[in-house]
């Protein structure tokens, strides 16, 4: 499509980005169920070598989201855990997250078990406003982890940090120049 943006949403979810398959001319992209990929050497491949480390069914996925959030970049995850996995990992020891005191008890496991012995800080907020955010927000704050993305927007963050409202979803959208600000 020459201009996706002149185009309507459900346009865009079908045709942004994707050709139709060589092969078969297919306008959405099948569905690939391979797990594997023959490969002329090892580490010579066509673009895809294991299902888990990339295949075409989720690079077309991925194209498309980003095309339709107008983002540079989108990740397709096989589960919201690991996307929230995916997102603590880029992290630092030392670094701080603020999140609700009611996050998801696999999260909640996550940051205690496995990235609290690795020296990540998580602080919890009883109350999930803005303000309560801002009471628990500091210098060391990377992360901001709430259920609302309105929430997230609201409070403000360093150049340097990332929002995450809801399991699956983590953006760099709402950066601010500055520390953590004061709304």
């Amino acid at each position: 499509m020459a201009n996706d943006q002149e185009y309507g949403f459900a346009t865009r979810a079908i045709h942004a980005v994707q050709d139709a398959d060589p092969a078969t001319g297919a306008t959405v992209v099948p569905i690939y169920a391979t797990s594997t990929y023959t490969q002329a050497a090892v580490g010579q491949h066509k673009g895809y070598e294991y299902s888990r480390s990339g295949n075409p069914t989720r690079t077309a996925l991925e194209t498309c989201l980003t095309a339709l959030e107008g983002g540079e970049r989108g990740l397709a995850f096989a589960s919201g855990l690991a996307a929230t996995t995916a997102v603590f990992s880029i992290l630092r020891p030392g670094d701080e997250v603020a999140a609700a005191a009611d996050l998801y008890g696999g999260t909640f496991r996550l940051l205690e078990r496995v990235f609290k012995p690795w020296g990540l800080v998580a602080r919890y907020t009883d109350d999930p406003t803005p303000a309560g955010f801002e009471r628990i927000i500091t210098a060391a704050t990377k992360l901001v982890r709430a259920r609302s993305g309105a929430c997230v927007r609201r409070i403000g963050q360093s150049p340097q940090s990332l929002s995450a409202s809801s399991a699956t979803t983590a953006s760099r959208g709402h950066r601010r120049e500055g520390p953590a600000r004061r709304l």
